[in-house]
């Protein structure tokens, strides 16, 4: 009983056990389920306030960027509003503008109209004065003509008289002399008859000197009466014939008037005795004149820029039969113009700013020209193409010139005949003046430089090589030039070195010429040439030197408004003077204000 009992209790005590372990079990899965119930709605309750605090912050960030916007939106209203206003009085300061340009512009109007009938006034009164002036002029013509008339009576009076004074006089003189003759008679009666005729020769020469002497002095004072009319002064002379030319001064002869801008070249047509004159200008013309009337044939407008230098071209007048000009201009352009058309018909492009010059040999076929690129060019005219370029001046290159033609023994062959075979043959040579102050000689079949030539202290605007017939020791190998230094120099080719210095130009000397001393008639040969150079200058004149005296022999004075001397040149037409039927020259300048004028 007791063991059914212990074991009732054991199983009891055991059921009681497992009770407990279940109790305790489900009281841990309680708990465990109540934590995790709890973690749970702890996580749900978190979830919700940061899903409610992502909101609040998604809400809070747009209401910010509303009111940035709301502010940065006034902010620009404000704005809009302020410039709106600005462009108002904008608006209101056009219109006022409007209104006084307006305004100005009617008191312009009314003005322009005032000075209109000023200046028509003023033209008519100009005009009515112009026309009292010529009636004065007329006047004062016709009272000069009648006083040089009356003059000249009186002159010839004077002579008349004077001549019938010496006459007397001489015829006194005789008488006193023959008395004395025959006083001298009968005291020699008793020399010998030799020493008498002897005595009657020597006084029958005295008074044959006695004659002459009287007849010397009329015309001494008739010459020294001559002399004051003369409205130049005549310079101390050498008695040498190449400055016989100079004992007759040069005078104004006319004007060639068109060109509104200087005058940077001339040049003269020497083709059958055409007698024209082509001039480029400043003001981007090129024009042709007859020498004879003065009077303007063509005008040439192509050129954008300054025509520096003109020439008429032999090439096309010995091949082709034309009259035509070649025109350098500063708009990189070199152009050909027909006498007979209105336009250029050639175009050499890419040179700009210098001279030009035709060959010497082969008909005038090749043409040299000088840049601003500080190149020297050589073209052929027959086709258009480039043949040389000559590098080594270090500034603008802006005269060049061709050696001369070799002489051939006739003159009258002149270049249309001549030809070397190959451009540049038979020693023919260039001479280029630059703004680097250096004068260089190129060989023209290499394209190489021969010499330089350095002495000047300013650009060099002008170089000739001496003519074959010059009067100068070694003709052609001689070469002039003029700078803005104010000199004239002459070099020598063969010794390399400065031979003359020619100064007294108050002001730069733009160009420089032999003068060309001699006979227009073919059969009459030729006197020395070269032996005078002339230079002209921004001062206004003309000068000539003496090449072996070193001295000024004569100036020409250009007229006070010219603004300088551009260039010049001598005519190759000799005029037929009156004065002991001389030939002499005549010479046209370009000058500085536009007019082109003609001395001889």
């Amino acid at each position: 009983m007791d063991v059914q009992m212990d074991v009732y209790l054991k199983e009891i005590q055991y059921c009681e056990d497992i009770t407990r372990e279940k109790d305790n079990q489900l009281k841990a899965t309680m708990v465990k389920s109540i934590s995790l119930l709890w973690c749970l709605c702890l996580c749900l309750f978190r979830w919700k306030n940061i899903r409610v605090f992502a909101m609040t912050w998604k809400q809070k960030a747009s209401l910010i960027k509303i009111e940035t916007l709301s502010t940065e939106k006034k902010k620009m209203e404000e704005e809009v509003k302020l410039k709106q206003k600005q462009i108002l009085e904008k608006d209101n300061e056009i219109e006022k503008i409007q209104r006084d340009s307006q305004q100005e512009l009617l008191k312009l109007r009314a003005d322009l109209e005032l000075m209109k009938r000023d200046f028509t006034k003023k033209e008519k009164q100009i005009l009515e004065q112009n026309e009292q002036l010529m009636q004065l002029l007329v006047q004062k013509d016709e009272q000069f003509s009648k006083m040089l008339r009356q003059k000249d009576e009186q002159f010839s009076e004077i002579l008349i008289r004077n001549e019938g004074q010496f006459s007397e006089l001489l015829r006194q003189k005789d008488e006193q002399l023959n008395q004395i003759l025959e006083q001298k008679d009968a005291q020699l009666n008793q020399i010998p008859k030799q020493n008498g005729n002897i005595q009657d020769n020597n006084n029958n020469n005295n008074q044959n000197n006695i004659q002459d002497n009287s007849q010397d002095n009329v015309q001494e004072k008739a010459d020294q009466d001559e002399k004051k009319d003369l409205s130049l002064d005549i310079p101390n002379q050498s008695s040498d014939s190449n400055v016989e030319l100079l004992l007759y001064p040069f005078k104004y002869l006319k004007t060639f008037t068109g060109h509104t801008a200087p005058v940077c070249g001339i040049d003269y047509s020497t083709f059958d005795n055409g007698k024209l004159l082509c001039s480029g200008s400043g003001d981007k013309t090129v024009r042709v004149w007859d020498v004879e009337t003065t009077k303007q044939i063509r005008s040439f407008n192509g050129h954008s820029h300054y025509v520096f230098f003109v020439a008429f071209s032999p090439y096309h007048y010995y091949n082709h039969h034309r009259t035509v000009i070649c025109s350098s201009s500063a708009d990189k352009t070199i152009r050909f113009w027909d006498m007979n058309a209105d336009k250029d018909f050639q175009m050499l492009n890419g040179h700009a700013g210098g001279s030009i010059a035709f060959s010497s040999f082969n008909g005038g076929q090749y043409l040299c020209s000088g840049s601003y690129d500080k190149t020297i060019r050589l073209w052929d005219v027959e086709t258009v193409k480039q043949s040389h370029i000559f590098t080594g001046h270090t500034r603008n290159v802006w005269c060049v010139k061709f050696s001369p033609l070799h002489s051939s023994g006739n003159d009258n062959d002149n270049n249309k005949s001549n030809s070397a075979g190959v451009f540049g043959g038979n020693g023919y040579t260039l001479c280029s003046g630059s703004h680097d102050s250096t004068v260089r000689v190129w060989d023209i079949e290499t394209a190489k430089e021969l010499l330089v030539f350095e002495g000047h202290e300013d650009w060099v605007r002008g170089v000739q090589y001496a003519p074959y017939q010059s009067g100068i020791s070694g003709g052609a190998n001689t070469i002039l030039s003029g700078s803005e230094d104010k000199s004239v120099r002459l070099w020598d080719i063969r010794s390399k070195k400065e031979i003359q210095v020619f100064k007294g130009h108050t002001n730069g000397v733009t160009c420089v010429e032999y003068l060309h001393v001699g006979s227009c008639n073919d059969n009459e040969p030729e006197v020395n040439r070269a032996n005078i150079v002339c230079s002209g200058s921004w001062d206004k004149t003309i000068r000539f030197w003496d090449v072996r005296a070193n001295k000024q022999l004569y100036e020409i004075k250009g007229n006070n408004n010219d603004g300088g001397i551009y260039c010049f040149q001598f005519s190759p037409f000799e005029v037929k003077s009156d004065v002991k039927n001389k030939n002499i020259l005549t010479l046209c300048y370009g000058s500085a204000s536009g007019p082109i004028h003609v001395w001889g």
